[in-house]
């Protein structure tokens, strides 16, 4: 399943570069179309791609247009303003005799792509702007979906989770920092770190109003610095912590009961190097809130 999921998002991902691109170059080479038609340039061929065409038709203007095999590029074959001879061979005798047309109209044609291009990015930039960015379901609200038992410091010290201390749970969901309102996840966190509160003893001080089923609380909790940034951490995160082990125990007994005792001690020392990087790996989401990315 792991892997149909990555070969369908790759494969999406591949998708949506393609139409983005594609368009992009559709509209650049739109640009250059426009304007030349409306200066009256000649445009003999209008085409997405390049190499053989897929298909082509003549449209009433005179032009051809066509689709081609290779989706890396397109072009507007101008032969007023560009030596064509490397992809339609020797021009025509009526194609020699067109003038040449004046800087102006030059200009005005080059330039028309760029600035199709900006529009393009503009229309998609709004489009965003109004729209919103995809973003994950979990860190919408501030709510904690795991509380951490211990965070680890620095210099390598475990120490309770403040989250754990000051008495929140998986459920909570927090709703101010030091008076200060918060909707989602990013913003508590950005309300946290940036918190300048002060215990009397000198420690990082956060009051957290918490919603708790259909009460409202106030929870004081004692951030420690934790983390290589050594930011204000409390021990909880968006999701609750995934399970991890049971499928490398499970192909681990199962390795065992078909090996001897000499490919035992192999996979047993197998075994154990890739529970170092897991045990490794839990030490850093324990540092990081005890929760997948984005724990506080």
């Amino acid at each position: 399943m792991d892997i149909l999921q990555i070969l369908t998002s790759s494969a999406w991902s591949v998708l949506m570069i393609a139409v983005f691109f594609g368009g992009s170059i559709f509209l650049h080479e739109l640009g250059h179309f426009w304007v030349a038609k409306k200066r009256g340039v000649k445009v003999e061929r209008f085409s997405i791609g390049f190499g053989p065409a897929i298909f082509k038709w003549v449209g009433k203007d005179g032009v051809e247009y066509r689709l081609s095999w290779l989706p890396l590029g397109g072009y507007v074959a101008l032969p007023q303003l560009a030596d064509m001879r490397g992809l339609e061979g020797e021009p025509s005798a009526e194609t020699q005799a067109l003038p040449s047309p004046n800087y102006t109209t030059r200009m005005l044609v080059f330039g028309a792509g760029a600035f199709m291009n900006v529009v393009f990015a503009f229309a998609l930039a709004t489009i965003l702007w109004k729209v919103g960015m995809p973003a994950n379901a979990d860190t919408q609200r501030a709510k904690i979906g795991h509380v951490a038992a211990t965070l680890t410091l620095p210099d390598g010290r475990e120490v309770p989770s403040p989250a754990a201390e000051a008495g929140l749970r998986p459920g909570d969901t927090i709703a101010a920092i030091d008076g200060n309102r918060v909707t989602t996840w990013d913003e508590m966190r950005q309300m946290l770190f940036t918190g300048a509160g002060r215990a009397s003893d000198g420690r990082p001080l956060a009051e957290l109003t918490v919603l708790r089923g259909e009460e409202t609380i106030t929870l004081t909790a004692l951030p420690v610095l934790a983390g290589d940034e050594r930011m204000r951490m409390l021990g909880v995160s968006p999701r609750a912590q995934p399970r991890r082990r049971g499928r490398d125990q499970h192909r681990h007994l199962r390795h065992r009961a078909r090996s001897g005792p000499e490919k035992t001690l192999r996979a047993r020392g197998r075994a154990r190097g890739r529970n170092g990087g897991l045990d490794r790996a839990s030490a850093r989401r324990r540092q990081d809130g005890g929760g997948p990315r984005g724990g506080v």
